[in-house]
């Protein structure tokens, strides 16, 4: 059985109701914090790891566009592949759209165009 299986989802979710309110409570506040220190991980440790990667010779490039795109068209065709064989992923995936939509709207107003400032604050400094 696959993960995102109906049967089993509703078999994890059940499981999810039996502890008392205030564990679940408990386990979505540890769950919070977690999520929190796994992003304060992931950003404070990659830079680090970047220059020990360019410092041992490794060559940092952007992908080109080609593979970018190909491998756009491959995600798009796993998620359709899914979505017609799982009416969670469906379900799931038809919420995702529309919000990734909305929300690169905003990360390209304010998010990129104040990264890209930075970058070239950096650079004149």
């Amino acid at each position: 059985m696959r993960w995102g299986a109906p049967v089993q989802f509703a078999t994890r979710l059940a499981k999810w109701h039996e502890p008392p309110k205030l564990c679940q409570s408990a386990f979505m506040a540890a769950s919070h914090e977690t999520w929190g220190w796994v992003l304060g991980r992931y950003d404070s440790g990659n830079p680090p790891a970047l220059r020990r990667l360019v410092g041992g010779g490794a060559q940092v490039r952007a992908f080109p566009p080609e593979v970018l795109e190909s491998c756009y068209k491959a995600a798009n065709e796993v998620y359709a592949e899914h979505s017609a064989t799982n009416s969670l992923f469906k379900k799931l995936y038809d919420s995702v759209v529309p919000f990734r939509s909305e929300s690169s709207i905003w990360m390209q107003i304010a998010e990129l165009s104040y990264d890209s400032f930075i970058i070239r604050m950096r650079a004149r400094t």
